[in-house]
């Protein structure tokens, strides 16, 4: 299949996903045209479920936030057109939004997040430099860089941006997301603000020359830069960077960002088939995989360029890839084949919070307690998550309850490092031992104790959790609270008759590990 054949054979679908992700109007009349483009190519064709879409919706919007309250315009079209039964994966800020204007919950697990979230699906408040950023309202920006005490420096973190390892963005940052390009000439010019490698990535994103330009002068294109490419959809910008600076294509992102054109020019390029074939699931076009099937390449094929050696349906159900789930096990796919890592699919959906491909793939076959290279069993990953409706499923349908990886973990230590009241509850009131230690002698309390998870301390003693239990540094519970500073904690575990004088390998009791003056005046007024 030529770079040619997949553009014909594939042309709504590339159609509607570019009018999608190129959205750059306000005009109502223009967004009724891309939702009947969306109708016509992507609904009734069938080419991809309507939770599919929806998910792709609230995805574009994170990256183009501009017109976030466009986004949320076209999802709630559909929304309320169609009703459909399902809807998974979708950006938590569209989970709130779904909430906030229709009362529904469509992640449990995310429902006490919502409390108290502040976002608007503006974005920005009308009268701050943010928002004058995004619109690149260069006289408002200028009221604000006037000000006395104007910080240049200062940065700005939300989750309706992308997210970020240093968890936030500089000005000059936000200008490249937003392409304002009147802002950052000014930032460069008045106060040399530092052009960075995320503002030269986010360039590509927005796809304003001036910037990308600007940028190139001082930053060495990178792999990020062609992530931002590929979601973009501009694929001159692809094949810029892939000629120019030889930077590869990656099919995860052309896969996770839906973006076929790209797709299209690496395997045009390349003539890998064998590649091409393992990130072809991630589109969820069966079609697509079957290509490459006809063509000779085996469905249990290894992705040998990248470890740990993933299948199709592997990530297939990493993304929760329902159609292409379906179509590889009918076309005999080894349901428990195992990666680099010794991981099947089913550990994949379920590290993913992929609902539908567990099911389906549980429904097929796949072996619940199969544990990967580490020991971790998919119930370890489901506790871990403190997803509990997966945890309730997996072990409905057999998974054990205390199975232990590597170090002697069970799902209820995971459960119980991640807070999870309600599933370390679960599991308990499912067998889970409450006083199982794990390599290091350290139980799910101890756990509790040192991060200061109140409500999982709480579960844990109601159950019986042995309050006085030694590690393998014959420490209490009580000792690890002490050494963490945790007043509630302390308090809690003194109310359930911990021993006050325990001494652990070093002579140490709880007192001598605190230097917290009103810690220590508790545990004296207890004997201490």
């Amino acid at each position: 299949m030529t770079y040619q054949e997949v553009i014909d054979l594939y042309k709504d679908h590339i159609s509607a996903m570019d009018a999608l992700y190129k959205v750059n109007t306000y005009n109502e009349d223009e967004i009724d045209q891309i939702y009947k483009k969306i109708q016509m190519n992507l609904i009734k064709t069938k080419l991809l479920s309507l939770s599919w879409i929806l998910k792709i919706i609230s995805n574009i919007s994170i990256f183009r936030n501009r017109y976030m309250s466009l986004y949320w315009l076209l999802f709630k079209k559909i929304f309320e057109e169609y009703r459909p039964d399902q809807v998974q994966d979708i950006e938590f800020p569209f989970e709130y939004f779904v909430y906030k204007d229709y009362g529904i919950i469509l992640n449990e697990d995310n429902v006490k997040s919502y409390e108290n979230l502040k976002i608007s699906i503006d974005v920005h408040q009308e009268n701050d430099i943010f928002k004058a950023i995004m619109d690149d309202d260069i006289k408002k920006f200028i009221t604000f860089t006037d000000q006395k005490g104007f910080d240049q420096y200062q940065r700005f973190n939300s989750i309706l941006y992308p997210k970020n390892f240093e968890r936030s963005y500089s000005l000059l940052e936000l200008c490249c997301y937003h392409g304002a390009v009147k802002c950052f000439k000014l930032l460069i010019a008045e106060f040399k603000s530092e052009i960075t490698h995320k503002c030269l990535q986010f360039s590509f994103l927005s796809g304003v020359p001036d910037i990308i330009n600007e940028c190139l002068k001082y930053v060495q294109p990178d792999v990020k830069c062609m992530k931002y490419a590929i979601i973009s959809h501009n694929i001159d910008f692809v094949m810029f960077l892939y000629n120019e600076y030889h930077i590869n294509i990656d099919l995860l992102y052309c896969g996770k960002f839906n973006n076929l054109q790209a797709f299209a020019v690496y395997l045009d390029q390349t003539k890998n088939l064998k590649h091409c074939f393992i990130y072809s699931s991630i589109f969820n076009i069966p079609s697509l995989c079957q290509f490459f099937l006809l063509h000779g390449v085996s469905i249990n094929e290894k992705d040998k360029n990248i470890i740990p050696y993933n299948t199709s349906l592997y990530r297939a159900a990493q993304f929760n890839c329902i159609e292409t789930v379906k179509f590889l096990i009918k076309c005999g796919m080894k349901i428990n084949g195992i990666n680099g890592m010794g991981r099947t699919a089913l550990h994949e959906a379920v590290r993913k919070n992929s609902k539908k491909a567990i099911k389906l793939l549980v429904m097929h076959g796949a072996e619940i307690n199969l544990a990967d290279r580490l020991g971790i069993t998919p119930l370890h990953l489901a506790a871990h998550r403190a997803s509990k409706e997966i945890v309730e499923y997996l072990i409905s349908h057999g998974a054990k309850v205390n199975s232990k990886n590597d170090r002697n973990e069970t799902p209820l230590h995971f459960a119980a490092v991640r807070n999870g009241k309600e599933i370390v509850e679960f599991l308990i009131i499912n067998g889970a031992k409450v006083n199982v230690k794990n390599k290091e002698s350290n139980t799910p309390l101890h756990i509790a104790a040192i991060n200061g998870f109140k409500e999982t301390l709480e579960v844990l003693i109601l159950h019986g959790a042995d309050i006085n239990s030694k590690n393998s540094n014959r420490s209490t519970p009580l000792h690890l609270a002490a050494l963490s500073n945790n007043k509630e904690i302390i308090e809690l575990l003194i109310l359930h008759k911990a021993d006050i004088n325990a001494k652990n390998s070093g002579k140490e009791t709880p007192l001598s590990l605190t230097k917290n003056k009103q810690i220590i005046s508790i545990l004296r007024s207890h004997g201490a």
